[in-house]
């Protein structure tokens, strides 16, 4: 669509900008505010006077009334901010769109929602060098027409759209804030409307409340379904509040049992429900009820034996099905059934009678887990209740579910919350706490960053705001890379060289997914990287996922190691996720959760259970696995290295015959697969399945070097100085050679030699603090 058809389009809603650029409605207000209360004073001595003030505050409420009807106005082709998009297009000089983006009040608002202060939009506007006209601009394809006008301006002017990814904003949250932007003001003002069909629904018929009973032990007992501001018009949960409607309309047994993971929006089915019965949308079995939710901790506070309970309860149902307008909303079915049996009383018999009841209808709720441990082995939940699973809603629509609550805290804290910062707060949730429901999370981070930004002083939280909570909580490195982080990312390889010899391919590959990781462009949905390293012993496998855990992530205890040789029973996946039955934690669950960010080290990977390596198999495809509580556990900020000496016969004696193994690769691969060690699918899982060399000669030597370094600065620490000659690294390296175990007899040959005959000159007294000692091969050969 071009500038003019877009601004033909938008024709009906031109005299709503007319009227605010002569009169706004700002202004109106405060002029009606002024002659109600002239009208009020001059009426008491002059009727006369006091009428014509009433009837110049009559004419500027009808210019309200014209405005509000254009405002809301709506066509299939516009949407419901096409009167916010009337308000800039037309406001907008033809030669410089942007300009009139940008001091537009919605458009600045959309800007500062972004993170952007209004500093910044003026220098953007004094130093840009070129302007975006209406003959240039055309607008995009977006699910509305504002989306559509944004994105065309983003497309149409570079400079503009650079300005917005300098601060961070991607294109997709630019966009999100201006529907959110938009969004809050339309609400406002269809809040000030009240003659309009969703506020009158909202006034309770006097006449239809009194049609039915009343229920004072309900009233007692239970409260009204509270619906919360979150829920937006167009509903996140519509398609599981229709299934409930159609189980609830039934003529007989209509219950339901609404069952999905905590934090998914089980109640808000219910708000849904209650929104559909409000507008008169639903069957007419479902007409004019009300939707009360059953508190039982209220009764059962109240009751103090099994009798007490028992009859109250009863009469709460009674009293339900006598009104016949009413939803028994029982919130945890499986607590209600655990208050009952702990007086001794079976509250599903109580049930039993009403639930086939014609006068009202019971809706239980419960988590996933509690109905598979609890609810679905009794025949009478399926008998009685249809069950209606809720699914968790996409990162968008929670983003939008959140909006309103943000709001609200806004208010409280005095503060602004950008958009990025909010969707940057349900991305990292979604990573980084997996074992808690995603709104929480999400909500928690933004209460966190809230805080800290206030007793700051500062007035906007950022995303970076956000990533510094996360890093606070978890200890993960999150946010933009700092300059010091930046030249280790940048030489990890060099790093790694310094502590691992002849195994470069391996280390590029660890360095690459490190890098990855931190810039943020790997999946965040896997594991920060995983790798198999397959080779002989002592060739370096697990010195390479030591170094990376030491030089990377600052220290030692960031490695996270498994010997897998012992967990090779058929106990093993209950010792390493726990055991519900004897309510034993599991050593991986209880190692990832105290340690989410590091290296885990999978040692001799091929001796594990088969079924453990199927667990391995889903960790490394989704980056989560459940415990023995069904809880989820996140490795999806760990490096898994897996270390296997299988295929090792197969590399000696492809480097034994001179061949290059970079070529054998597959080869070694396919033998592995083919003795059944592992399966083809897990192998394809990993990053890398990295082959490791037989050290030769010359990387023994430099090992030699490395090790003898190592004393050297040991007795350095004991003021004595040992000088290292290439002799004796020829001799070490020679007594040590053994291809089979790799540079393992190294370390043995030096302390045979090497430092068994300096301890003994220390404990002679012959060499002492200050002393400098040079060895020869005769000196460790006697």
């Amino acid at each position: 669509m071009h500038y003019e058809t877009l601004k033909k389009t938008l024709t009906p809603w031109k005299p709503v900008y007319l009227l605010e650029q002569t009169l706004p409605r700002r202004a109106r207000g405060i002029v009606k505010t002024v002659l109600i209360l002239l009208f009020a004073i001059t009426s008491i001595w002059s009727i006369g006077l006091g009428l014509a003030f009433f009837s110049l505050w009559l004419i500027l409420s009808l210019f309200d009334c014209f405005f509000y009807s254009l405002y809301f106005k709506r066509s299939k082709d516009t949407g419901r901010f096409a009167c916010e998009l009337a308000l800039i297009v037309f406001g907008s000089p033809e030669g410089d769109l942007t300009y009139g983006f940008m001091s537009a009040k919605l458009g600045r608002e959309i800007l500062w929602r972004c993170g952007i202060d209004q500093e910044s939009q003026k220098n953007f506007l004094s130093n840009r060098k070129s302007k975006v006209t209406s003959a240039s601009f055309k607008l995009t394809r977006g699910h509305s027409i504002l989306r559509g006008y944004l994105g065309g301006l983003l497309t149409s002017d570079i400079e503009f759209k650079n300005f917005i990814l300098t601060h961070h904003v991607t294109e997709e949250e630019f966009l999100g804030a201006a529907t959110w932007t938009a969004s809050v003001r339309f609400n406002i003002l269809k809040s000030k409307r009240w003659w309009g069909k969703d506020n009158l629904f909202k006034i309770d018929p006097i006449g239809r409340d009194w049609s039915y009973g009343k229920s004072f032990s309900l009233m007692k007992y239970a409260r009204p379904l509270i619906i919360s501001d979150s829920m937006g018009e167009e509903g996140y949960h519509i398609e599981e509040a229709k299934l409930l409607e159609i189980a609830l309309s039934r003529s007989h047994e209509a219950n339901a049992l609404l069952v999905g993971d905590d934090g998914v929006g089980k109640m808000e089915v219910l708000e849904e429900l209650h929104k559909l019965i409000e507008k008169d949308e639903v069957s007419a079995a479902l007409s004019n009820k009300q939707i009360w939710v059953f508190e039982i901790s209220t009764l059962s506070a109240a009751a103090s034996n099994g009798q007490i309970l028992e009859r109250e309860l009863i009469k709460v149902l009674q009293e339900s099905e006598r009104a016949g307008n009413v939803i028994f909303v029982i919130p945890n079915m499986a607590a209600f059934l655990s208050a009952g049996n702990s007086y001794g009383v079976s509250v599903l018999a109580l049930l039993s009678p009403f639930l086939s009841s014609s006068q009202m209808q019971i809706v239980g709720v419960s988590n996933t887990e509690e109905y598979q441990r609890l609810l679905e082995p009794l025949g009478e939940i399926k008998q009685h209740f249809e069950k209606v699973n809720v699914l968790p809603v996409d990162e968008d629509a929670l983003v939008q579910m959140l909006e309103s609550e943000v709001n609200h805290l806004e208010k409280q804290m005095n503060i602004l919350i950008s958009y990025p910062a909010l969707s940057e707060a349900v991305a990292a949730s979604k990573q980084y706490f997996v074992d808690r429901p995603l709104a929480d999370s999400a909500m928690d981070l933004i209460a966190t960053s809230s805080a800290k930004v206030s007793q700051d002083g500062r007035g906007i939280v950022n995303k970076e705001d956000i990533l510094s909570a996360v890093k606070s909580k978890t200890g993960i490195p999150t946010g933009f890379v700092k300059p010091e982080e930046k030249d280790k990312l940048l030489n990890l390889e060099i790093i790694l060289k310094e502590r691992i010899v002849g195994q470069d391919d391996a280390i590029k590959a660890v360095s690459d997914a490190v890098r990855r990781a931190r810039s943020g462009i790997g999946n965040p949905l896997r594991p920060a990287g995983s790798f198999l390293f397959i080779g002989p012993t002592g060739v370096g496998k697990t010195e390479t996922a030591k170094a990376l855990g030491e030089v990377f992530f600052g220290q030692a205890s960031k490695l996270l190691r498994l010997d897998m040789s012992e967990y090779n029973a058929p106990d093993s996946l209950n010792r390493l996720i726990g055991s519900f039955e004897s309510k034993t934690p599991g050593t991986l669950t209880t190692l990832l959760r105290e340690n989410p960010y590091g290296v885990l080290l999978l040692d001799e990977f091929e001796k594990t259970d088969s079924k453990v390596l199927d667990l391995f198999l889903q960790i490394i495809d989704e980056g989560i696995f459940s415990d023995m509580r069904g809880e989820k556990v996140s490795a999806r900020n760990v490096i898994i290295v897996a270390t296997s000496n299988a295929g090792s016969d197969l590399i000696f004696e492809y480097v034994k015959s001179g061949k290059d193994l970079s070529l054998a690769r597959e080869t070694i691969i396919n033998e592995i697969i083919a003795k059944g060690i592992f399966k083809p699918e897990l192998l394809n899982r990993f990053d890398g399945v990295i082959l490791f060399h037989p050290l030769d000669e010359a990387s023994l030597r430099e090992v030699s070097k490395r090790l003898l370094s190592h004393l050297t600065l040991r007795l350095k620490k004991q003021g004595i100085t040992l000088k290292i000659s290439d002799s004796l690294i020829s001799f070490l390296t020679k007594k040590g050679m053994d291809p089979k175990f790799g540079a393992r007899p190294l370390n043995r040959a030096i302390q045979e030699t090497v430092e068994q005959v300096i301890a003994k000159k220390m404990i002679s007294g012959e060499i002492t603090s200050g002393s400098e000692i040079e060895l020869t091969e005769k000196d460790v050969n006697g």
